[in-house]
């Protein structure tokens, strides 16, 4: 619960190391993993997103997840949550705890190491972010949509060919001078 004071995280889901030191870490992203029929299963796994959330709070369980590839798994799972509406809450679940996963990875990266791994993968969790701005469960959704709009930099991890195709996806929109010609002058706006 949100008592609004402003704890430490580290003290405040201290309870949840309980959950990486007995390896439940393991068993949650089994299951997140294994998940089928996600329509009829959407309460269930979005309450275990929210504990993954919660665990996710401190560092040693955060380390942990990212070391099992947690990050990954879970944008795997995105698809599936964004073809369908019902789904819509399980998507932003999904993206809100990659989203902290991934800060924490590039947060963690050395200065000297600024780009993470490009692998095809990440490619896929690209595309699959880019395609998910126009999905049946976005529609509409701006919390949802912005959930995407924050992980899709994080997701290209300074990798210069995943900014690249990030860049195209939205380069139709960025005519910024065709934009300039269709706007009125300045004088004419005022009135």
């Amino acid at each position: 619960e949100n008592t609004g004071e402003g704890l430490d995280p580290e003290v405040e889901f201290a309870s949840s190391a309980v959950v990486g030191e007995s390896g439940g870490l393991e068993v949650l992203l089994r299951i997140l993993a294994g998940a089928s029929h996600l329509v009829i299963q959407r309460e269930t796994v979005a309450a275990l997103l929210k504990l993954l959330q919660a665990c996710c709070q401190i560092a040693s369980n955060r380390a942990r997840v990212l070391e099992l590839g947690g990050a990954t798994l879970l944008l795997r799972r995105l698809p599936d949550t964004l073809a369908s509406p019902e789904l819509a809450f399980v998507a932003e679940l999904l993206l809100l705890t990659s989203e902290s996963l991934l800060k924490a990875e590039v947060a963690s990266t050395d200065a000297g190491a600024a780009q993470l791994a490009a692998t095809a993968e990440w490619c896929g969790c690209l595309r699959q972010l880019l395609s998910g701005l126009e999905s049946a469960a976005a529609a509409g959704r701006k919390s949802l949509l912005g959930a995407i709009a924050r992980v899709l930099p994080l997701v290209t991890r300074g990798s210069p060919a995943l900014l690249r195709e990030l860049y195209a996806h939205f380069a139709p929109f960025a005519n910024f001078d065709e934009y300039d010609r269709q706007r009125p002058p300045l004088e004419s706006r005022s009135t």
